[in-house]
């Protein structure tokens, strides 16, 4: 072989580009998992070794995103006050009490949440706390109702309610618009 790649054949040259692309896919790779490595054991503080000390000999099996979001909450436990706990401790115990598939349907209600525009989830976030807002028969009886109604009947109902938020939305920015508002 030649000593300048340049002056070696064809087929030698590319064998020898094929081989230094293998080898920075091959260093590129390790580099992006060893960004992705997760979170040592040992970078985690005093506290969170304290809320998630069950799960100590199980960490390094865990996927670096679900180590994000476990050190994650522990730090939003360790922040919130006993009343907060105690809600917190609350709403797990629920989701303990769900059956897969149970916990299925949530975990895709949440995924199509976060793919909605940030105007939907306002609208959702808005509805919700309105509901919140009623009394348990209220709700109870809305429940029943919403039950009833065929898949058709629902569609219908959803597509009525967005078109009404709508006009109220554009109803609002005129009047935002409107050359008769005081300050203008």
């Amino acid at each position: 072989m030649p000593k300048h790649p340049e002056n070696a054949p064809r087929g030698s040259r590319l064998r020898s580009m094929a081989l230094l692309m293998a080898v920075i896919g091959v260093l590129a790779f390790n580099a992006a998992l060893a960004k992705d490595s997760g979170i040592d054991w040992n970078e985690l503080s005093t506290e969170q070794h304290q809320v998630l000390g069950k799960m100590k000999a199980e960490w390094d099996s865990y996927t670096a995103q679900r180590q994000k979001r476990l050190a994650d909450g522990a730090l939003r436990w360790l922040n919130m006050d006993s009343a907060q706990r105690s809600e917190a401790q609350q709403r797990f115990k629920r989701w303990q009490s769900l059956s897969p598939e149970q916990r299925k349907r949530v975990r895709g209600l949440y995924d199509r949440y976060q793919r909605m525009s940030p105007d939907r989830k306002r609208a959702v976030r808005e509805n919700f706390r309105r509901f919140r807002q009623m009394s348990p028969e209220h709700r109870r009886m809305m429940r029943d109702n919403w039950k009833q109604l065929t898949p058709q009947q629902r569609r219908y109902l959803q597509q009525q309610r967005l078109r009404d938020q709508k006009r109220r939305q554009d109803q609002m920015r005129r009047q935002d618009h409107s050359p008769n508002r005081g300050g203008n």
